[in-house]
């Protein structure tokens, strides 16, 4: 899920225009960080899913196993509020500057979300890393899908949010000739963003499951991404040349990336 977060026009310019020198220390930075050979994930998410003080580090070890340029952190808000974004992550002013830019949060935007990613359109594919925030829910059981285990689901979600990031960070390539990025996002409509940035996280993990062999797993990010196809081309606006070449673009590669993988 992603959230657009506006900024007044009076802070635009408070901006840079490269990403901020910032590092990020991880297990890989010691001179003992053998990738083959050291599980990273120290908390099991059997353990984190037991006891709520575990999760952020259960979130770090997981990004450590599945490092994304994009993603700088994986935050844990039980709440989804702010004044839950741990230290020091609650001083960085990117990530500050995001969630004032929402009003003071998102609860508004939706009751239950599990993880989502909150982004400016003024640096959106600027290659700023944008992290992603998780939430309690993550590690509720799935609606709808009894057969599949509650870590599959929530792990499955996780990389789901990853390419929204990627995308915050890259700019969001529909095809070969499309980009959507700080130039154009404002052109297309928001329904067909939302939409559109849907269906390429759930196809993405369509084929990261089918190429495991996850069967469970692949139909269900399949079934959501059809849906978020049929929402997508019914948002479009028939006046606006850019979602209709969003729309039908993301669609056909949908089609015919389901129809290669199955």
């Amino acid at each position: 899920m992603v959230i657009i977060a506006r900024v007044p026009a009076a802070e635009k310019s408070a901006f840079p225009s490269q990403p901020p020198n910032v590092r990020w220390t991880a297990a890989r930075d010691t001179p003992f960080f053998i990738p083959d050979l050291i599980p990273l994930c120290v908390v099991s998410y059997e353990e984190a899913k037991a006891e709520p003080g575990l999760r952020q580090e259960y979130l770090d070890g997981w990004l450590e196993d599945n490092p994304c340029k994009a993603v700088p952190k994986i935050l844990y808000l039980p709440n989804v509020k702010r004044k839950d974004i741990p230290p020091p992550y609650d001083t960085d002013k990117l990530i500050k500057r995001i969630w004032k830019s929402k009003n003071g949060g998102v609860e508004a935007e939706f009751s239950k979300p599990r993880g989502f990613v909150l982004y400016i359109p003024e640096i959106y594919g600027k290659m700023f890393p944008h992290p992603v925030f998780a939430t309690q829910f993550l590690f509720d059981r799935p609606n709808g899908y009894p057969d599949m285990t509650t870590r599959n689901y929530s792990e499955s979600l996780l990389h789901h949010e990853t390419i929204h990031s990627k995308d915050a960070m890259y700019g969001m390539k529909v095809g070969r000739s499309v980009v959507i990025d700080y130039s154009n996002i404002d052109d297309l409509t928001p329904d067909v963003f939302h939409n559109a940035g849907e269906v390429r996280a759930n196809l993405a993990e369509f084929v990261r499951h089918m190429g495991m062999g996850n069967s469970l797993e692949g139909t269900w990010s399949k079934i959501e991404a059809q849906n978020y196809a049929y929402d997508m081309r019914d948002s479009v606006d028939k006046e606006n040349s850019l979602d209709l070449i969003v729309s039908k673009v993301q669609s056909r590669i949908l089609d015919r990336t389901i129809a290669r993988c199955e």
